[in-house]
């Protein structure tokens, strides 16, 4: 699991480091010419290919849609293409890695990239309503349902359900439908999610003062309430 991780950070440095103009899902540098561009670093160079030439892609996976991605136009909702995608946050289900993004100039729906966890292939993307910031995505994978920070005015969560996922196709005028929508009064905004044994952890950090964190216990059905809300608690200076 951490393997995996570290690969998708690797690969998110790269991209950043060195973009290419391809689409998302043919994109990035080929695993030689990752090779040559971190041969003159070598602890990057270790830590990505050494012992690692049995796995598919030395365990590694492409960030799709750093140059340019499709989705949707907010102003139209007809297809649109994004250069200015930025990558969030990461999550793993039993078969996908999910990667969400939100269009930095604001013209553009934001979106979640799915790609095959086993040949670490690009498989779609999908679109969301409106230009939430999605800072955080989480799994709950004992009801297979996805987690994602939005809000306007108030921090908030959405839950996608996976098969909505799976089943979704980008055409004009279709985004993903919510399994469920909700306002948090706990923290300012929502930063970042994780899920852990059927608990939300949801977060925020701020440059004027000490981040807060928030813990939502999931109900039987796999949905939050503002009732289930546990606890507060601020980050100390530690």
């Amino acid at each position: 699991m951490h393997k995996k991780k570290y690969g998708v950070l690797l690969w998110f440095l790269l991209m950043v480091l060195f973009p290419v103009r391809v689409d998302a899902s043919h994109h990035g540098l080929t695993v030689d010419q990752q090779k040559e561009k971190l041969e003159s670093y070598n602890e990057f160079y270790q830590a990505a290919f050494s012992g690692k030439e049995e796995t598919t892609d030395f365990g590694m996976y492409k960030i799709p849609g750093l140059y340019s991605a499709k989705t949707l136009s907010l102003e139209t909702d007809d297809l649109s293409e994004s250069r200015t995608m930025t990558p969030q946050g990461i999550a793993l289900t039993e078969k996908y890695i999910l990667i969400s993004a939100y269009s930095h100039d604001h013209k553009n729906h934001s979106v979640i990239y799915m790609l095959d966890r086993q040949t670490h292939q690009y498989l779609k993307t999908v679109v969301l309503p409106g230009k939430p910031h999605l800072g955080g995505i989480t799994y709950d994978p004992k009801h297979q349902r996805v987690w994602v920070t939005t809000g306007g005015l108030f921090a908030g969560l959405s839950s996608i359900d996976l098969k909505e996922l799976e089943d979704y196709r980008m055409q004009a005028g279709q985004v993903v439908s919510y399994h469920q929508q909700i306002s948090l009064k706990e923290v300012s905004h929502a930063s970042a999610v994780t899920y852990t044994s059927g608990v939300l952890v949801v977060g925020y950090f701020t440059l004027d003062e000490y981040g807060r964190m928030a813990t939502y216990r999931l109900d039987n059905q796999g949905e939050l309430t503002i009732d289930s809300h546990e606890k507060v608690s601020s980050f100390d200076q530690g």
